[in-house]
């Protein structure tokens, strides 16, 4: 069982896996309020699914680009778990969450897209590989005009600011 916690961004998710299907998952906006709404919500994710933090048997968290508090407040928290329960943790990255939640449409780029801060944006480029998108590092820290002179050809463009 994988319990699964993204809070890179202002918007918060939560996953409970059992490797064959997703059997609960919860996504809001918390506008910055991680701290106060990300535990209980995990703990609310877990009771729906019917599943105790005694069946988790690793964790996942997003690593990045995003918010230093809100990635802080995620890895904090999977950190408690996984040293209470002697499980472990794996990283993925920000960006490769925003491109896997997108079809793999051949022909086609795509640019996943997080805010960085100061009027920039992370940007990774991914192209089509059988059925999920392949990175092509390396990211990417660009303002929206640079961006918008690097698209050259067809772009399926995701994430914040979309």
């Amino acid at each position: 069982m994988l319990l699964a916690l993204d809070t890179s961004t202002r918007n918060i998710g939560i996953a409970i896996y059992d490797g064959i299907q997703v059997l609960g998952e919860c996504v809001w906006c918390s506008h910055d309020y991680h701290t106060v709404e990300l535990a209980p919500s995990v703990n609310e994710v877990l009771s729906h699914a019917g599943v105790g933090i005694q069946d988790l048997k690793q964790l996942a968290v997003a690593t990045g680009p995003g918010s230093f508090t809100g990635l802080r407040i995620g890895m904090a928290l999977a950190k408690g778990i996984a040293l209470a329960r002697h499980i472990p943790i794996i990283g993925i990255s920000s960006l490769d969450i925003v491109a896997e939640s997108q079809p793999v449409s051949p022909g086609f780029s795509l640019a996943a897209i997080l805010e960085a801060g100061r009027g920039r944006l992370a940007v990774g480029w991914y192209t089509p590989s059988d059925s999920h998108w392949q990175l092509n590092p390396p990211i990417q820290v660009l303002d929206v005009l640079k961006l918008s002179r690097l698209i050259h050809e067809p772009t399926i463009v995701c994430g914040e600011l979309t």
